[in-house]
């Protein structure tokens, strides 16, 4: 069980953006409070951290109420790590789903698609 290790690092190391982000992942399915709290602690502490940003879009996204919070948090990773294709899938996939926007889903993938030809998730 990792939740004791990620507990006494934070008791070690209280700034440790990065022990947030692990408290919070564990915290997800059973306290989504809790765990968006760790989100909002990690990047307060660790503002570059494009994980952070995108795991707690994820977070907030299922709150159907809350999905247009989402997506600047999302926006916020891709400018953070704007290499990393995942993010622009993911922001693809909330276009299409949560707002039904099709055509803008499209255009996201077929930019990553034009960067990463062989990127699985965005041929999906």
């Amino acid at each position: 069980d990792v939740a004791p290790l990620v507990e006494r690092a934070l008791s070690l190391e209280p700034t440790l953006g990065e022990a947030y982000i692990e408290r919070a992942r564990l915290r997800s399915a059973q306290d989504p409070v809790a765990a968006e709290q760790d989100y909002r602690r990690a990047i307060a502490l660790t503002p570059s951290n494009a994980d952070a940003y995108q795991e707690l879009a994820a977070l907030v996204w299922q709150d159907k109420s809350r999905r247009r919070e989402a997506a600047p948090l999302l926006d916020r990773a891709r400018a953070l790590d704007p290499l990393s294709p995942e993010h622009d899938v993911i922001r693809a996939i909330y276009e299409f789903y949560g707002f039904g926007r099709a055509v803008e889903a499209e255009a996201i993938l077929r930019e990553v698609l034009a960067r990463h030809p062989d990127y699985v998730p965005a041929l999906a």
